[in-house]
């Protein structure tokens, strides 16, 4: 992990194939028009907190946000399809409406941290995708990202900490 913030480290140590395990998960999901991925919607992670808060739900990590859409057209001003989410425990979910929570996870994974301002998190996902595409991988489902240090955390954006979470299979030759 630490690699993935060493400016001077190689892309091989800033990228590591982790399995995902099962979370569930409160959320909410919409398309957003002209989406610039860059401004974060604030205001759809306050909305996630508040249900947590509302309805006795603890949470138990960052928020995700998942892209619905293809592949880097969160960065391209496209009207996009986004799910925010938080974990929460099991017995909270089972006790929650069914059609504002679901289980994640379960895949094996393409990751790497981003440290610093999230306009540039950009070339990330491009490195990402292009090591993935040459080193015989195949992306099987939408990307997310986990908000580890954000912007409700510190105010400084090069203080922030983005996990980016890209599943994957491997392509049978």
């Amino acid at each position: 992990i630490i690699k993935s913030f060493d400016k001077h480290a190689n892309l091989e140590e800033m990228i590591n194939i982790e399995d995902i395990p099962k979370r569930h998960l409160i959320y909410s999901r919409k398309i957003m028009k002209s989406y610039k991925n860059s401004d974060l919607s604030l205001s759809r992670w306050i909305d996630i907190y508040e249900k947590c808060t509302e309805n006795g739900l603890e949470m138990k990590g960052s928020i995700i946000v998942i892209y619905h859409d293809d592949p880097l057209d969160q960065f391209l001003l496209k009207d996009c399809d986004l799910e925010f989410a938080v974990e929460i425990n099991l017995d909270d979910a089972s006790k929650f409406q069914k059609n504002k929570t679901r289980s994640w996870g379960d895949f094996t994974a393409c990751t790497s941290y981003f440290l610093g301002d999230y306009s540039e998190i950009m070339t990330r996902h491009v490195e990402m995708i292009r090591w993935i595409n040459t080193n015989g991988y195949q992306i099987c489902g939408p990307i997310s990202e986990e908000f580890i240090i954000s912007p409700l955390d510190v105010y400084n954006p090069k203080d922030h900490v983005t996990k980016i979470i890209i599943p994957i299979n491997k392509i049978d030759k």
